[in-house]
C-alpha cells in the first residue's frame, strides 16, 4: 500500500510541477513602469491614493490584470473538475487497492506454503545420514539372526520335523541376515 501511495505521490508531484511551469509561462511579468500613472496629475493620483474604488477601478483597466483573472479562473475551473474527476475514481482506486491488498496477502500465504512444501521434499529426497543407515542396518540384522536363532531352538525342540520347510525358512532368514550384514559394511566403506 505504501508503494502505491509513495507513485501517486510521485505522479502528483510531477503533475504539480508541470502545471507551476504552464502557470509560471502564462502569468505576465510585473511591469517595470506603468504609462497611465506617469502622466497622470498629482491631483489623480492623490484621488487614486484616497479612493479605494477608485484605485480598483484604475487596476480593472490593466490588462495583465485582467489576464491575471482569467487565469485565475481557469485554474479554479481546472481544479474543480481534476477534483471531481479523482472523486469519481475513489471508490475504483478503493476497489483496486482492497484486490491488490488481497492478492499480495495470498501471494504470501501461497510463497509461506510452498517454502514448507519444499522444505518437506528436500527432507524426503535427501539421502539418509551413513551412520543412522548403518545403525538402522545393523539393529535389523539382529533382530533378524535372532529370529533365526529362535526358529532353530524351536525345531530342534519339536523333535526336527519338518527338515525341508525348516532349512528353506531358515535360509530365507539368514540370506536377510547376511544381505544385511554386507549392505552395512559396504557403507562402513564409504565413510
Amino acid at each position: 500500500q505504501n508503494s502505491t501511495m509513495e507513485t501517486l505521490q510521485s505522479v502528483s508531484n510531477h503533475s504539480v510541477e508541470a502545471m507551476d511551469d504552464e502557470v509560471d509561462a502564462l502569468i505576465p511579468p510585473v511591469p517595470t513602469s506603468f504609462p497611465e500613472l506617469e502622466n497622470m496629475p498629482l491631483s489623480e493620483l492623490r484621488a487614486l491614493l484616497n479612493d479605494e474604488s477608485v484605485m480598483d477601478n484604475m487596476i480593472e483597466r490593466i490588462s495583465e490584470v485582467a489576464r491575471l483573472k482569467e487565469l485565475k479562473q481557469s485554474i479554479e475551473k481546472a481544479n474543480v473538475e481534476a477534483a471531481e474527476e479523482n472523486l469519481l475514481r475513489e471508490t475504483e482506486l478503493e476497489a483496486s487497492q482492497t484486490e491488490l491488498d488481497a492478492l499480495v496477502k495470498e501471494s504470501r500465504i501461497k510463497v509461506n506454503k510452498y517454502r514448507e512444501l519444499d522444505e518437506k521434499r528436500n527432507a524426503l529426497t535427501r539421502p539418509p545420514d551413513v551412520q543412522d543407515t548403518i545403525r538402522e542396518l545393523n539393529i535389523a540384522k539382529r533382530e533378524v539372526y535372532q529370529k533365526s536363532e529362535e526358529m532353530a531352538e524351536c525345531w530342534v525342540e519339536s523333535g526336527g520335523e519338518g527338515m525341508i520347510d525348516f532349512v528353506k525358512k531358515f535360509m530365507e532368514i539368514r540370506l536377510q541376515y547376511h544381505t544385511r550384514a554386507a549392505k552395512a559394511e559396504r557403507l562402513g566403506m564409504t565413510m
